[in-house]
């Protein structure tokens, strides 16, 4: 089963902005894959879409490299994330996989939910995962972002489509970034899941796979790109990492590989 739930409540963290020029003044690309880059920022290591880095939206999705992201680091690892991305302020949700979208405005608490949007300036907006999936969406017509969590029951209740909703913006003027997560390859599932997938009238040949011994399996990032391209986004504006963390659990934190206590990945984005 996925799950993303935090022991800690929910919050907007201000923290103390770094000298200007900062956020960038470490960086070294070290790989690149499927239109991504890896890149070093204040000893942070993030993975980048290519397309959001040339139209300068501050984002990135974290590994676990050096113990980023372990269990009890999170403040220590916020603080060091904003400066990686020179945001003063970072905002993140109590995630109950589900299907609300709520809209930051300033100092609020943010409530719970699984997706959070934002014209504010300053503002990153966190989504934590370790399976799930995390979607970053900017919408360049209006300068809105959005921070999106995924798992399989907010799939089924296609979250994505109520962010497309939330951001306000014409849907082809949206680009969506898809960070790592469990991928078809790893995410058997069992009878239940397939048959709640079948009654909400999928098309279950796009997106069951079959594993070993006859096990099923079903792809989250097809359902998810079906999701978003149904909106009316392009598909050339979906920008898919490529990365399973199950498969690369050395990179990456995975709760159906390593159990409760794992830690949590990070996807940030703010407005340009």
């Amino acid at each position: 089963m996925l799950r993303g739930k935090r022991p800690t409540s929910p919050r907007l963290r201000r923290t103390r902005r770094s000298p200007k020029g900062v956020g960038g003044s470490e960086e070294r690309v070290s790989t690149k894959q499927k239109n991504f880059v890896s890149a070093t920022r204040c000893g942070v290591l993030l993975l980048l879409s290519e397309h959001l880095t040339r139209e300068g939206v501050p984002h990135g999705f974290t590994s676990r490299t050096h113990g980023f992201g372990a269990r009890y680091r999170g403040e220590r690892d916020r603080e060091q994330l904003s400066r990686a991305l020179n945001l003063p302020r970072l905002a993140y949700m109590k995630q109950v996989h589900g299907r609300s979208i709520r809209t930051i405005h300033g100092n609020e608490p943010v409530p719970e939910c699984d997706g959070v949007t934002t014209k504010e300036r300053d503002l990153g907006l966190i989504v934590h995962s370790a399976d799930c999936v995390p979607l970053l969406f900017w919408a360049s017509d209006v300068n809105a972002v959005a921070a999106v969590h995924a798992g399989w029951r907010g799939t089924l209740a296609r979250v994505a489509v109520e962010a497309v909703s939330s951001l306000g913006g014409r849907p082809d003027k949206i680009h969506v970034a898809i960070g790592p997560s469990i991928r078809a390859c790893c995410f058997e599932v069992g009878d239940e899941v397939v048959e709640a997938f079948h009654a909400s009238g999928r098309e279950l040949k796009r997106i069951l796979r079959e594993g070993l011994r006859g096990r099923r399996h079903v792809d989250l990032i097809t359902d998810n790109c079906d999701q978003l391209v149904a909106c009316g986004i392009p598909e050339a504006q979906i920008y898919d990492s490529g990365r399973c963390t199950v498969c690369e659990n050395d990179r990456f934190y995975s709760y159906r590989r390593e159990g409760k206590g794992v830690g949590r990945l990070m996807g940030v984005i703010a407005v340009k």
